[in-house]
């Protein structure tokens, strides 16, 4: 029990680690009327914390409105959020309410009085109004004396937002049920954290990492109650993600062997994300599902229509993809255009279109059509992912970082080819690298295996060739003899670049209706006759949307670029990400200074060739900059290098040591790690605040 408990500790430290158990019960037994304040469940306080409101200032005439619909509840009262320009100790601000149905015409009409010498508030006004199902009202707002006021709203057209709060809104109750959720789980969070603090020698490092997930635990518990009382919807997902918190915690402290840990946490969150992105989301997500849908039809390559355009002949009903009574209809099929995806090569959206065809088979509606797509692209991606996890020889933990950056999990639960893209590009440089380690000679599935991954990634985007020319950094003695070797070398080669070659072809048809106005013969004459320009634009490019780049590559910009999410996620995930590379070490007979540069090389000329090709295509001619990189294109070469820095290390080199809380038993490189891995935990904490980001804009209805 003496061993359980202090592992071989001085008395020092098992005075230290005592001490700290006896100060975080006592923190916590403190802890409950903090938070008892800090946890407020005000049904108003998205008004107050929305980060995208801004404010309309009307005067004598002028007027905001909204514009909501019935479900036969009761309508208590409705909230808006105003501020006065000028407010006066003394003066209240009167202000009209007014509310019409398009059946009945006015129904409520009532001027209130603003409170005197208040800057910003909350006014919530008393309706006690029936709002028929499926009934459409307006609520207007206007000032009613000579005081300028400003209504917030949340859209780019002017409207108020407002919050209407219903007799019998589940809401309530699943705030309440959060409510004790945030205590219960921050409780047991904080509980597992003191005993590990004791039960096993950990270092300093360690003890940060469980403060940092103890904060960021806090903060998502905050962002929950903060925003989403109003929404029985989103507080249930607060509650799920809160109990999935809790579950992860018991599962990090208590059981020692975590090989299954991260499969069952990439699952969890990627189930998650598929529902709370609402379709069309990610990135050209809609134009996405037309070219998988238009492929499990058997049409692998689109119509060219007059002007250049692509797309194909689609059925009714496809572009409610986000309505859940839309249905196909056959019967009443018209050309639909979505140049900027039919322009993949049909490789690309296999296992998207095999999942909508197997849908197509049991139902008509297109939402679940979507959503079969969605899950059968992800189930692709995470095998592919959980394969390269397994088969990485060192640094796990900078891989599944990257895994689970919010960018990559989005894209792996789209319709985006991008999905099996990244996954692939992992599994190509597990691949790679496994072999390498164990030194054997390379059969001839195992080739084949390498062949298919590097023609694949070859044709999913032109600047993926350089990482499907990994393949080709397999040394010579993994071959039967040096003849064999060089044929082998030469057909993972050029078999790539034949194809990445034809795939461009392809894609030309469709390039100059994409980007009109653009010229890439201009374009590359341009680049030919002023090449110190084109250098002085690629710098300027990098110099100033370096930051851009790696924000939209982890956390920061979700969705189509239009989904914020808090600054903090990013910098946490650079700050795992760094540990991990700090952290993993490759055997000696693993480090391979050629196999190092090689892939740093290939990085760079991948991020080149995107420069290159974002250039030629969408910039327009003699432009000083870059225009349309974003970091997500960024995910597959960001493995390369951080893999290529661990390989150039010298051998031995490790700046933390077996106390470093990364460290776990699983891990084929760590010699005596520790059962306590806060990696998941941290990325988990980081999820909950993501979630509810993405939630709150879903349903605020971006």
């Amino acid at each position: 029990m003496k061993k359980l408990f202090f592992g071989g500790m001085s008395l020092l430290e098992k005075a230290m680690r005592i001490g700290l158990l006896l100060i975080s019960v006592l923190l916590l037994l403190l802890a409950g009327p903090l938070f008892a304040d800090t946890f407020k469940v005000d049904p108003d306080s998205r008004l107050q914390y929305d980060p995208d409101m801004h404010y309309t200032y009307l005067s004598a005439g002028d007027s905001s409105s909204a514009v909501f619909s019935g479900d036969g509840a009761l309508l208590r009262s409705v909230s808006f959020r105003y501020r006065v320009r000028r407010p006066q100790a003394g003066a209240e601000i009167p202000v009209l309410v007014q509310i019409f149905s398009t059946d009945k015409g006015e129904i409520f009409h009532r001027e209130i009085q603003l409170p005197a010498g208040i800057a910003e508030d909350t006014a919530e006004i008393p309706l006690q109004l029936s709002a028929e199902d499926g009934a459409t009202f307006q609520m207007n707002i206007s000032p009613a004396g000579d005081e300028e006021i400003g209504i917030g709203g949340t859209k780019s057209d002017g409207s108020a937002a407002i919050i209407l709060h219903r007799d019998g809104d589940p809401a309530p109750v699943a705030a309440a049920l959060l409510f004790a959720c945030l205590r219960a789980g921050l409780l047991c969070f904080a509980v597992m954290a003191a005993a590990a603090a004791v039960l096993v020698k950990v270092r300093p490092s360690s003890m940060a990492l469980f403060t940092a997930a103890l904060f960021l635990t806090t903060l998502c518990m905050q962002y929950f109650t903060d925003m989403t009382a109003e929404s029985a919807a989103a507080s249930r997902m607060g509650i799920f993600f809160l109990l999935l918190l809790t579950a992860m915690t018991f599962l990090e402290v208590f059981f020692p062997d975590k090989t299954w840990l991260r499969p069952l946490l990439l699952l969890a969150l990627g189930i998650s994300f598929m529902f709370i992105l609402p379709p069309a989301a990610p990135p050209d997500e809609a134009h996405h599902f037309y070219r998988a849908f238009e492929i499990s039809c058997r049409n692998l390559f689109s119509r060219s229509f007059p002007g250049g355009a692509g797309g194909n002949i689609l059925p009714a009903g496809i572009e409610a993809y986000a309505d859940p009574s839309a249905v196909l209809d056959w019967g009443n099929a018209s050309p639909l255009i979505f140049s900027n995806t039919a322009l993949y090569f049909p490789t690309c959206y296999l296992p998207q279109a095999l999942g909508i065809r197997i849908a197509r088979l049991f139902t008509n509606h297109t939402m679940a059509i979507f959503y079969a797509g969605r899950a059968a692209n992800f189930a692709a991606a995470y095998v592919l992912s959980i394969l390269a996890l397994k088969r990485m020889p060192f640094g796990k933990n900078i891989l599944f970082i990257i895994m689970c950056f919010p960018v990559t999990l989005q894209e792996m639960v789209s319709l985006s080819p991008d999905a099996v893209t990244n996954a692939l590009s992992f599994f190509l440089l597990a691949e790679v690298l496994r072999l390498c380690h164990e030194g054997k000679r390379i059969t001839k599935r195992q080739f084949i295996l390498l062949l298919v991954c590097s023609l694949w990634l070859s044709v999913a985007k032109v600047i993926y060739i350089a990482v499907a020319l990994v393949a080709v950094l397999l040394p010579a003695s993994l071959y039967k003899d040096g003849k064999t070797a060089r044929r082998a070398r030469l057909l993972l080669l050029l078999a790539p670049v034949i194809a990445n070659i034809l795939s461009m072809s392809y894609s030309a048809r469709f390039i100059g209706d994409l980007t009109a106005g653009v010229s890439a013969a201009g374009q590359v004459k341009f680049a030919l006759t002023n090449p110190v320009l084109v250098l002085l634009a690629v710098i300027r490019s990098t110099a100033q949307d370096l930051q851009f780049w790696i924000r939209s590559m982890t956390a920061d910009y979700m969705g189509s670029l239009n989904l914020p999410v808090n600054p903090g996620v990013c910098l946490v995930l650079m700050m795992l990400t760094a540990f991990a590379v700090v952290d993993a070490d490759a055997e000696e007979e693993q480090r391979s200074r050629r196999i190092s540069l090689s892939l740093m090389l290939l990085a760079f000329f991948g991020f080149l060739a995107m420069l290159g090709s974002l250039y030629v295509t969408w910039t327009v001619v003699g432009a000083g900059k870059v225009n349309g990189i974003q970091g997500r294109y960024l995910i597959p070469f960001v493995p390369m290098v951080l893999a290529g820095v661990v390989l150039h290390r010298s051998a031995g080199h490790r700046v933390m040591n077996s106390g470093y809380a990364f460290w776990n038993r699983s891990d084929s490189t760590t010699e005596s790690g520790t059962r306590y891995r806060l990696c998941d935990l941290l990325l988990l904490s980081l999820y909950v605040i993501t979630a509810a980001d993405l939630y709150l804009s879903r349903i605020r209805g971006l």
